[in-house]
């Protein structure tokens, strides 16, 4: 494959997107609410939030036909960024590929040197799906986040690349 531009990583159905269309972010932000992780206890049912972070700067979104792959804190620690994806299609295989696609795409168009991805330990498909995307499982924080009004523990994954 004869790359050109970071763009030529990604499959014709993904493409970057911004927004600032809250009818749009207010879907987005329904959808992802079905779902337990998706958000922690400070995030949760705060939309002003999910509005602030997806139009800041420091945040770039894919978006694919079945859900968003987005990059959040960009430039605020040197060549890192935290990363997230959402899927509110179940059913699509091979998502890993497109994950990592999105991954090395964030990678070489914002020059990082790693993506981080914090994911609660009882989420094991994100886990697993981490895994198989290329990232790297480093390590677990103990007592982290609030989800549900309990402390969880976070397992941390990376993606590397180089500035």
């Amino acid at each position: 494959m004869d790359i050109k531009q970071p763009s030529d990583l990604l499959p014709e159905y993904m493409k970057p997107y911004y927004t600032d269309d809250t009818a749009i972010l207010s879907e987005w932000f329904d959808k992802m609410s079905q779902y337990p992780y998706a958000f922690d206890d400070t995030e949760k049912g705060n939309f002003e939030l999910f509005y602030a972070t997806m139009t800041a700067q420091t945040t770039r979104i894919l978006k694919a036909p079945y859900g968003n792959y987005y990059i959040t804190s960009l430039g605020i620690t040197p060549y890192t960024a935290t990363g997230h994806c959402f899927f509110w299609d179940k059913k699509i295989v091979n998502r890993h590929k497109d994950l990592y696609l999105a991954s090395l795409y964030g990678i070489t168009q914002y020059k990082l040197a790693r993506i981080e991805v914090f994911i609660p330990t009882e989420n094991k498909a994100a886990a697993f799906l981490m895994k198989r995307a290329g990232y790297n499982y480093e390590g677990t924080m103990l007592n982290r986040d609030l989800y549900g009004g309990k402390l969880k523990d976070l397992y941390i994954y990376a993606f590397y690349g180089t500035p």
